[in-house]
C-alpha cells in the first residue's frame, strides 16, 4: 500500500527541523513532499527506497527526496536503532545559493553530481559525523540558531555524499521544465483548498497542457491531479490525528468537499478510513519515543 505521509505540522512552521529518535518497527510504504535525511547513529536499519533494499549501518545517511516511495524497518540487533532526522523543503538550500534539485530521477543532484539513495561516506565518515553533531547542536540553540549555518552544514553533508565522479547532465531545456513544474507544484501546495483547473496550472507554469502534464509526471512521478489530491490528503490526515472535529468540516477545509469524499480518498490512497488512520498514528506514537537531550548529548559526546 503506497501512502503519502504528511510532515508533522511543526515542519511547516520552520524552514528546517532536526530531531533524534529511537526507531520502532515501521514497515508501511509511504512518500512525502518534503526532503528528509536519515543519519543512522546506532543499530541497523532496513531501508527500501524506490524498490531497492539497503541495510544502513551506523554513520550512513539515507537521502529521502520528495515523492520517493520508501519503507523503514528494524534489523535483528541488540542495539535499538537511533536516527538523526533533518527535514526541510527544497528552497531551504536553493534560496541560499546552493545548486540543488530534488524532484525526479533526472534532477536528483547537488552541484551537478548525483545524490545517492544511501551514502556510507567511506573514508569521510568522521567528517559526516562532525556535520551531524554540529547540525544538532545548532538546532538545539532554538532562538539563537542560524538557519544559514544549518543550510551550510546540510549542504556540506550533500557534498560529501556526492563526492563520487558520476555527474548529472542537466540541459537548459530540462532545467526550465523542472523550474516550471516546481513553480506549479508550489502553487498547488499553497492553493490546494481551492478548486484548481489544469488550465490554471498551465498558466502558472507558462506552458501548454500537453507539455505540462507529461513534464509534471516525469519530474514528480505523479499527474497534476494526483499531486493535488496528495496535498489535500496530507492536510486532512494531519488535521484528523487526535481531533474531535467533524469529518465534514475537515473535508471542506482541505478541499475534499464532504466526509463521504474524504473517506473515499483515504480508503483509496491509504487503505484505511479516516478514523482507522487516526488510531494507527496514535498506536505508532506509543510504540516510539523521542530521545531526551541527555541521551542525545551522551551519544554526541561518545562521537
Amino acid at each position: 500500500m503506497l501512502a503519502l505521509v504528511n510532515t508533522p505540522s511543526y515542519i511547516s512552521k520552520l524552514p528546517v527541523r532536526v530531531s533524534v529518535q529511537a526507531v520502532r518497527d515501521r514497515t508501511y510504504v509511504h512518500f512525502h513532499r518534503h526532503i528528509q535525511l536519515c543519519f543512522l547513529l546506532s543499530g541497523e536499519l532496513r531501508h527500501i527506497i524506490n524498490g531497492t533494499e539497503y541495510i544502513q549501518q551506523p554513520g550512513s545517511c539515507a537521502f529521502l527526496l520528495p515523492c520517493v516511495p520508501h519503507s523503514l524497518s528494524t534489523v535483528e540487533s541488540e542495539d535499538t536503532p537511533l536516527l538523526a532526522h533533518i527535514w526541510f523543503e527544497q528552497d531551504f538550500l536553493t534560496s541560499r545559493g546552493y545548486d540543488f534539485f530534488a524532484f525526479g530521477k533526472e534532477t536528483k543532484h547537488f552541484g551537478g553530481k548525483e545524490i545517492p539513495d544511501v551514502a556510507d561516506f567511506e573514508g569521510k565518515s568522521e567528517e559526516a559525523k562532525r556535520i551531524i553533531r554540529e547540525t544538532i547542536y545548532e538546532f538545539d540553540r532554538k532562538e539563537e540558531m542560524s538557519y544559514d549555518k544549518i543550510a551550510s552544514l546540510v549542504a556540506g553533508l550533500f557534498a560529501l555524499a556526492c563526492s563520487r565522479e558520476k555527474k548529472v547532465k542537466i540541459t537548459a531545456p530540462f532545467r526550465r521544465q523542472t523550474e516550471r513544474v516546481l513553480c506549479a507544484s508550489k502553487y498547488i501546495e499553497d492553493n490546494f483548498r481551492e478548486k484548481l483547473t489544469l488550465d490554471e496550472l498551465c498558466d502558472v507554469a507558462g506552458t501548454s497542457r500537453r507539455s505540462f502534464t507529461s513534464h509534471f509526471r516525469r519530474i514528480t512521478g505523479m499527474s497534476p491531479n494526483e499531486y493535488l489530491i496528495s496535498a489535500r490528503l496530507a492536510a486532512a490526515a494531519n488535521l484528523i490525528i487526535g481531533s474531535e472535529r467533524l469529518h465534514d468540516d475537515i473535508a471542506k477545509e482541505c478541499g475534499l468537499y464532504n466526509s463521504s469524499n474524504l473517506a473515499r480518498v483515504f480508503v483509496k490512497y491509504l487503505g484505511v478510513t479516516p478514523s482507522e488512520y487516526s488510531q494507527r498514528v496514535a498506536d505508532a506514537s506509543r510504540s516510539s519515543y523521542q530521545v531526551s537531550k541527555r541521551s542525545r548529548y551522551s551519544w554526541l559526546e561518545e562521537m
